[in-house]
């Protein structure tokens, strides 16, 4: 039975799947806003599990409108559940990929 339900978070759409990972479109239940989940594998001991939840309470406390903002962070089985801000539009690989892109843009 696939994945489609994480903590308060539905998962509606895959994204992208890629070396870090998935990206899913969810909803947030609680709070009926769509959000972004990234599910990264949790792989080694204890330290290396500690660690990726480390990173993502770092990405957590960027505050910068360039930057999307995480919501929160999940331990689910053998994944790391990171709950971003949803952003609507192509992702970086598809934009760069289809034109050369400015520093400003």
């Amino acid at each position: 039975m696939p994945l489609s339900r994480i903590g308060p978070y539905r998962l509606l759409r895959l994204v992208k799947s890629g070396g870090e990972g998935d990206v899913y479109v969810a909803e947030d239940t609680r709070l009926a806003r769509r959000v972004a989940v990234k599910l990264k594998p949790l792989q080694g001991d204890a330290a290396a599990r500690s660690r990726a939840v480390e990173e993502a309470r770092a990405l957590a406390a960027f505050s910068d409108p360039q930057i999307v903002h995480v919501h929160d962070v999940i331990a689910h089985g053998e994944q790391l559940a990171i709950i971003m801000e949803y952003v609507e539009g192509e992702d970086l690989e598809t934009l760069s990929r289809d034109q050369r892109l400015s520093l400003p843009t």
